[in-house]
């Protein structure tokens, strides 16, 4: 649970920060300089994977039976996704402000990784998933009501 709620801090942090960076330079110059330490970070976590992976926890250590790798198409997409979430973070803030931006990105987050489970990894959403899908989304809905 420590992880998912430092992560889902950091992005609010990242989309606030790129906010107020792009506010004075430009949203594309606050991109790229998230892109660029991202690239940097990257760099540093393959390098000391592929080279000292014993120093990792499980999971980040490349894994010792891996084949060279053969870039196909769809692997770009993960790359993508998070180029228009850092992009469009801070777009949805400027217009709807922080809390309803992380509001509806939630909802839509709950909504996508139950599909994802169902279609991917073919795990039919049980009725507490189902229901909880549905708070989500009405929690859009209370959270934008303006009174």
């Amino acid at each position: 649970m420590i992880v998912p709620a430092t992560v889902g801090a950091l992005v609010v942090m990242q989309a606030g920060i790129n906010r107020l960076v792009g506010t004075r330079h430009g949203l594309p110059v606050a991109v790229l300089i998230n892109a660029s330490m991202f690239l940097t970070a990257a760099s540093c976590l393959w390098a000391v994977a592929r080279w000292r992976g014993d120093l990792l926890p499980p999971g980040l250590a490349l894994p010792s039976d891996a084949t060279p790798l053969r870039l196909k198409p769809w692997y770009l997409l993960p790359g993508l996704c998070g180029f228009l979430a850092t992009l469009g973070g801070p777009l949805a803030m400027a217009q709807l402000g922080a809390l309803r931006t992380f509001v509806v990105m939630i909802a839509a987050q709950v909504v996508a990784s139950a599909v994802w489970d169902w279609a991917v990894l073919h795990q039919p959403p049980g009725w507490q998933r189902v229901a909880g899908g549905a708070l989500a989304v009405a929690g859009v809905f209370v959270a934008s009501w303006r009174g």
